[in-house]
């Protein structure tokens, strides 16, 4: 213990520097706790939705879902998911990767789920935009 606070004291902004780096990563973990889930890349979500047979859950409006979405995504739009429970509830044991334009509501869809008691629901990280920017397809 004497050693530790010899190596604290002789490399002060070392320490200091530790610490505000782990409290950001704890931060991070917290916050994405918080949020309802791990926000994910495209890669990561195309693979669970290969491999695991994720739900691709479009909660943008109507409109923007027939301007171009994820294939094989459900669309439930997030002003409507008090009064789609029944619909929300047949995806409940799957994982579920929430997507919205940006990923910004996405946050708020995957909060609301896990109230609802979904274990494995993820944010797809950059939302459609993000999906683009990976060059990855849409459908129409």
């Amino acid at each position: 213990m004497a050693q530790l606070a010899e190596f604290i004291t002789n490399h002060l902004v070392l320490s200091v520097l530790f610490i505000v780096v782990l409290s950001l990563l704890i931060n991070n973990f917290v916050t994405d706790f918080r949020q309802g889930g791990a926000s994910i890349e495209a890669s990561e979500a195309t693979r669970l939705m290969n491999r695991e047979n994720a739900i691709m859950l479009d909660i943008r409006n109507k409109s923007e879902f027939s301007d171009g979405h994820i294939l094989n995504a459900t669309n439930i739009p997030f002003s409507e998911f008090d009064n789609r429970t029944s619909d929300l509830e047949k995806l409940r044991n799957q994982p579920v990767i929430i997507c919205c334009k940006t990923g910004t509501t996405a946050s708020l869809a995957a909060s609301a789920l896990n109230k609802l008691g979904f274990e494995k629901s993820y944010r797809l990280k950059g939302g459609i935009e993000g999906w683009k920017q990976a060059s990855l397809p849409l459908a129409t």
